[in-house]
Formats: structure tokens, sequence, C-alpha cells
């Protein structure tokens, strides 16, 4: 505490002043602002004295050492006299001006006496309000003294109990740092037992989808063909139907425009039949026709003159005008001709074709074609079923010719 260490060097070095004898203090005014007179410290006055002490010593030793002269000495006995004479006529003023039987003199050190003794007792009131206050700054200070002390030792108390938490809190973390890795190995143990299973679930789920995915395959490859084949029946059935009510239309037109070239006197001659096949199922016929009456449209009659070519009437399929050789119709038919119908051979599966495009190759010889015929033009043009789908034609066709025989393979592409 800044203010007891102050108050207690102030009373430890000033004691309460000397007790006086009891003088008569009437009408005396102490003097003024006495509490603001300072004591020189006893110690810095010795130390000032000593100081002082040895500065003349050394003055002296110094004048000791300069070598005297007759001047120096009369310089110094002078300086000497005057000193004496100055100090004995203050000596001699002095003692004639405070003689003590002197009344006046007496009075005024009586007066002088009073205002010291009001300037001390004042300086003692000062000095008791002083020991006041520092008493009450002392009783306050024990009393905060005594609370920092309470203070501390509940502090001291509550860092014991800390102590003793971390202790127990480090404890705690130990037995769960303990735990929590027991557990984590328990876990990742039940972790790889459960990946485990779930692996050979998953296998087995595979393979059990798989078996389902192919059953499921075949099957619908099945119902595919099945309802292709049904398909195919109504169509084929449509289709006689559609071609008896067309046939049957083309007959009567047929015998209309007939009977109307008859009645023109317009005839075909002999129908020529052309040795090759012209495309799958189709051979071509060609004819002449006589009696065109000088002026008329030879191909226009041509184009409306119908011929009966494997007992179907038909019109021709195009005419051709040969100057002196006449008007020549051209048939090419595809109904009937079953020497223009090669087959192909049993299918070869190649497998898929390229990664991830999507497609299979199958391969087949085509069988059955005629001598002279075009290869390439009946391989393009004869139909074949894969997979239950008819394919019109071939992807490609290729004629491998051997030492032997001379065979036309075609690679039909389907996507999978």
């Amino acid at each position: 505490m800044p203010r007891a260490s102050e108050a207690s060097s102030l009373l430890g070095s000033r004691g309460p002043p000397p007790a006086y004898s009891s003088i008569q203090s009437d009408n005396i005014s102490p003097d003024p602002a006495p509490a603001t007179r300072r004591v020189r410290p006893r110690h810095l006055e010795d130390r000032s004295t000593r100081n002082q002490g040895k500065q003349d010593g050394e003055s002296l030793s110094s004048l000791l050492s300069r070598k005297v002269t007759p001047g120096r000495i009369i310089f110094a006995l002078s300086f000497l006299w005057v000193i004496t004479t100055t100090v004995f006529i203050i000596a001699s003023i002095s003692l004639r001006s405070r003689d003590i039987l002197d009344p006046i003199e007496r009075e005024n050190i009586r007066r002088e006496w009073r205002r010291e003794r009001l300037n001390h007792d004042t300086e003692h009131k000062q000095w008791n309000l002083e020991r006041n206050e520092y008493n009450k700054f002392k009783h306050l200070w024990e009393l905060e003294s005594n609370e920092y002390d309470k203070f501390k030792e509940l502090w001291n108390k509550e860092q014991q109990q800390h102590d003793l938490e971390l202790a127990e809190w480090a404890r705690q973390r130990k037995e769960w740092e303990s735990e929590k890795a027991r557990q984590q190995k328990e876990w990742e143990s039940e972790k790889a037992l459960q990946q485990k299973e779930w692996e050979s679930e998953k296998a087995h789920q595979q393979k059990e989808w798989e078996s389902e995915k192919a059953h499921q395959q075949k099957e619908w490859e099945s119902e595919k063909t099945r309802q292709q084949k049904q398909w195919d029946l109504k169509k084929a059935r449509q289709q006689k139907q559609w071609d008896l009510e067309k046939a049957r239309h083309e007959a009567e037109d047929q015998r209309w425009e007939k009977e109307r070239w008859e009645r023109m006197r317009l005839y075909w001659g002999p129908l020529w039949r052309n040795d090759h096949c012209h495309s799958y199922g189709t051979r071509e016929y060609t004819a002449r026709l006589w009696n065109i009456a000088p002026g008329a449209d030879g191909i226009a009659a041509c184009e409306q003159m119908p011929m009966t070519i494997n007992r179907r009437s038909i019109f021709p399929s195009e005419c051709e005008d040969r100057g002196r050789d006449g008007i020549h119709g051209r048939w090419l038919v595809d109904f009937g001709e079953v020497a223009c119908q090669p087959h192909w051979s049993t299918l070869n599966n190649m497998g898929c074709v390229g990664d991830g495009a999507g497609l299979h190759r199958f391969e087949a010889r085509l069988e059955n074609i005629q001598s002279g015929d075009d290869w390439q033009t009946m391989c393009d043009t004869t139909p074949n079923v894969v997979n239950g789908i008819t394919f019109k034609s071939p992807t490609s066709c290729e004629n491998r010719v051997s030492p032997s025989s001379s065979n036309v393979i075609s690679e039909v592409l389907i996507e999978t």
C-alpha cells in the first residue's frame, strides 16, 4: 500500500514536538504556513558537513603545498586581521542588541516563544490528524489484507479442487480414449465382416439377376418370334387376300382392255423369256405389239395392252419404240418364278463388331444360284430371317472364289 508506507515513513521520521513550559500566548499569532517549513534530514546535514570539511582540508593542504613567500604572508596576516576585527564588531553589536536583562529584549523573546508554541500546537494538531488518518488507512489496509488472505485461501482451495478435477478429467479421458479405441477396433472388424457378407450377397444377387435376365431374354425372344410369326401369317393372309382382290380387278381391267384392243385389232407377238433371272424371284419377258394403226400413239397403246404371263394378265413394266422393229413391251414378272428364288444356308454367328458398337455379325452362303445369273444382284435382293427379323437384303455381299466352286457369302449386321 503506497499511502500506508508513506504515512509510516513520515511518522517514523517525525517524532512528537518537545514539551514546552507553560508560556502565556496572549495576542500572539502564529507564523504563516508553518506546515510548509521543511527540516533538512540529519544524515544529509552530516554528509554535507563531511563534504565541506573534506573540501576545507583539501584546500588547506593545497595552500600548504604552495611555496610560501613574504608577500603571501603579509597578505594572509592582513586578511586574518580584517576577519578578526569584523567578527569582534559583529559580536559586540549582537551582545549589545540582545541583552537578556533588557526588558524589551525579554518581551521579544517571550513573544517569539509564544509564536513558536502556537506553531508547535498547530504542528501537533496536524500531526494528530495525520496520525488518525494513518490509523484509519492502516485499519482499512488490515481489512483489505484480511479479505485478501481469505480470498487467497479460497483461491487455493479452488485451485486444489481444480487440480483434482483436472486429474479426474485426465483419468476419464484416458478411459474414454481406451474405450474409443476398443469400439473403433470392434467397428472396423464388424465393418469388414459386413463388407465381406455384402460382397458375397451382391455376387449371389448378380448371378441370380443374370440368370433371370437370360431367362427373361429367352422368353422375350421366344415371345417375339411367336408374335412375329403370327404377324407374318396375318400379313401373309392379308397380302394374299389383297393379291386376290388385286388380281380380280386386274383381270377385269385386262379383260376389258383386251376386248377394247381386240376391237382395235391390236395383239402381242410371241413372248420372249429371258434365260437369266433379273433379281430374286423376278424374270424379264419381252414381246412386240402388232397391228398398230398408222398415226396412232404406239407407246400409249403398248402401256394399255395387257399380256397373260404365268396365268396372270399384267401390263408392261415399260414400252420401247425400236423404229422399224416396232413397239416392244417389257415385263418384270415377280411371281411364279421359282427358279429365280435362291435361299440362304445356315447362319453363322460371328460375334460382336467393335468395342461398344452394339452390332452383331452373322454370315450365310447363298444356295441355288442359276448359271449365268448376276451373283451380286441375286445376293443384294435375296431376303433372310435373322433372330425373328426379316431383312430384305444383307448388309454386304462377298464372292469367295475357291478352286472347286464359287461361294457367295452375305454378311448381316444386327444392332443388339
